[in-house]
C-alpha cells in the first residue's frame, strides 16, 4: 500500500451559528465547490468501531463487565492475625 499525499494550505477561522459550530473557509468559486465535494466524501466513510481495530490486534476486546448473579457470596478472607 502507497500512501501519497499532498499539502494544501486553507485560511479558516472556527465560529458558531447557535449552537451548531462551523469551520468557515477562506476558499472561493470552484475551490470552494471542490473542497465542499471532498468533505462530503470524507462524511460518507464508514466510522470505524473498537471492534474493527481490534480484529487486527494480537489481544482480543475484552468481554463487557457483568454483575454476579444474585446470592452470589465472594469467599471471605480470615482475619489477619
Amino acid at each position: 500500500m502507497t500512501l501519497r499525499t499532498k499539502l494544501l494550505v486553507i485560511g479558516a477561522i472556527r465560529g458558531a451559528d447557535g449552537r451548531q459550530q462551523l469551520l468557515r473557509l477562506g476558499l472561493r468559486g470552484h475551490w470552494r465547490q471542490r473542497f465542499a465535494a471532498l468533505l462530503a466524501r470524507i462524511a460518507a466513510l464508514p466510522v470505524p468501531t473498537v471492534a474493527q481495530f481490534a480484529a487486527d490486534q494480537k489481544n482480543p476486546v475484552p468481554r463487557p463487565w457483568k454483575p454476579p448473579p444474585p446470592g452470589f457470596q465472594p469467599p471471605l478472607l480470615p482475619a489477619l492475625k
